[in-house]
């Protein structure tokens, strides 16, 4: 996940105030008695720009859904395994003539040339190459030698024999773009230049999104050094905030389709305690910023309509999953929402001034 946007989702859409059914004057002298705001109207960040859509990037992405609806088609003619074929094999591999973990498997597909399996190492060729010019139903003996730094102390640098059984081979068919296809995947009949015209103005959308993002980011983090804290924060405000944070990972890991724990290592690349850590640290400047928001939305007088408010909520149960409002106004309540509302609004203010700063700098 890109750090930017990982920083934006915390510090934009986690770091609202937390006080669920307080009342917004309540609120705002809470905040101005553990917060002070400094000269918010006069951040400066970095410039952000748009990156330009080429139409190098319009391919690629159009390649990437074309690779997304690739498929293998196990062939019926007894020509011989070459690169780019997916085999489906029995092995049993030995090192001294003894077998060893790991080195045992039933129908395990290999794509012949993905680099995945035991490399070339001197004068050993690599596992999948010599799988090449062998058939199906045919059974043989690989000769692979494990890299010196394989990560297991007893295989290491060591030479193993594999017995293999070659039992199918599956050819790559690929999805071509035309007007069949794209008739096929859009709502309406689209020839492929007026479906290329479609992803360039969507990639566009999208650059723009992200330039928005990272500008957002900036202004957050800028706007975290114009505020100052009088005193320490409640156990109870942290807390809460601790517990907002950790369900909205546990909710991005979810819309990822991933288990936490993958999600946790390869997407924040932390361990379980890296991360509790990064926790406790957003969870003060969650609390920091939805002070400093308050104060902020009292100054510049906004204040979310309930037009607005009621539309998060039908966007957030919808994106949620939710089956009625009410079920998730039992999880989020419009004081909530109201606050989300608030420090966003607050956030985009920010950007969009600092953003007519450098267009006006630009046309000088």
């Amino acid at each position: 996940m890109n750090k930017k946007k990982m920083t934006t989702i915390i510090l934009v859409m986690l770091s609202m105030a937390l006080c669920n059914g307080c009342g917004q004057n309540t609120t705002l002298t809470e905040a101005k008695q553990y917060v002070s705001v400094g000269n918010y109207k006069g951040l400066q960040v970095d410039k952000v720009e748009v990156a330009t859509v080429t139409d190098s990037d319009v391919e690629n992405h159009i390649q990437n859904i074309l690779d997304g609806e690739t498929k293998y088609v196990k062939i019926k003619t007894d020509r011989a395994a070459k690169k780019g074929d997916k085999v489906t094999i029995d092995y049993t591999g030995t090192v001294k003539g003894k077998t060893f973990d790991g080195g045992t498997a039933k129908n395990q597909e290999v794509t012949i040339g993905s680099n995945t399996y035991i490399p070339a190492n001197g004068k050993y060729k690599g596992f999948e190459e010599q799988l090449i010019g062998h058939k199906k139903e045919e059974t043989f003996n690989i000769h692979v030698k494990f890299p010196n730094d394989y990560g297991v102390k007893n295989l290491n640098g060591q030479p193993a024999t594999f017995k293999v059984k070659l039992k199918s081979i599956a050819v790559k068919k690929e999805a071509k773009l035309n007007d069949s296809w794209v008739k096929k995947h859009s709502d309406s009949s689209k020839t492929v230049k007026e479906y290329k015209k479609e992803i360039r103005k969507e990639l566009e959308t999208e650059n723009k999104q992200n330039a928005e993002s990272e500008l957002e980011t900036e202004v957050t983090e800028a706007l975290e050094k114009v505020v100052k804290k009088k005193k320490n924060f409640s156990k109870e405000k942290v807390s809460a905030a601790e517990e907002n944070i950790k369900t909205n990972y546990e909710n991005y890991a979810h819309s990822a389709g991933v288990s936490f724990e993958e999600f946790l290592s390869n997407y924040m690349h932390q361990s379980e305690s890296e991360y509790e850590k990064t926790v406790k640290k957003y969870a003060q400047k969650n609390v920091l910023l939805s002070y400093a928001y308050t104060i902020i939305a009292d100054k510049e007088d906004i204040h979310p309509s309930d037009k607005e408010i009621e539309q998060e909520v039908n966007d957030g149960m919808k994106s949620g999953g939710y089956a009625s409002k009410e079920a998730f106004l039992k999880e989020h309540s419009r004081e909530e929402i109201r606050d989300y509302l608030t420090g966003n609004q607050v956030v985009k203010m920010a950007y969009k001034k600092i953003a007519n700063r450098q267009h006006k700098n630009n046309t000088k």
